[in-house]
């Protein structure tokens, strides 16, 4: 008798030692679906603006093609890093993991993040497109 119940009580102890599993917080996954989904379409108008204004301007090379592509890079690469930085709220939630995956792409999507000051980040835009114009040409 004594056997059995130090059985069952070792039983249970090794059962609570045992670290729970921890189920997604549904407020804080919801919440991150929520801002994933918002970050998602913003970024998906902003990259087509993106990709159609690099298309002209590596078509028709002008000033003003170089100006429209330095500005919608930039406002692409400003809006990333935003949502980059607003998406550290959820890095302590517990959430599910292709969540976890798609804000970590999103803090990763940079490879060079623009500055802060909104004229260096039109700065450095403008640079981009600069030298993207001047391999077009040839020069």
């Amino acid at each position: 008798m004594r056997l059995i119940a130090a059985i069952a009580y070792l039983a249970a102890a090794a059962l609570s030692a045992q670290p729970a599993k921890t189920v997604p917080s549904r407020s804080a996954a919801t919440d991150a679906m929520q801002f994933l989904a918002r970050a998602e379409r913003q970024l998906d108008s902003l990259l087509t603006r993106s990709n159609r204004a690099t298309w002209v301007q590596e078509n028709f090379i002008t000033d003003d093609t170089e100006i429209l592509n330095a500005e919608a890079s930039r406002d692409y690469a400003v809006a990333i890093q935003q949502l980059a930085v607003e998406a550290k709220k959820f890095d302590a939630a517990t959430l599910p993991p292709d969540v976890k995956r798609k804000l970590m792409l999103l803090k990763l999507a940079l490879v060079a993040p623009p500055p802060a000051d909104a004229k260096k980040a039109t700065e450095l835009s403008q640079l981009a497109a600069s030298l993207d114009a001047m391999y077009g040409k040839g020069t």
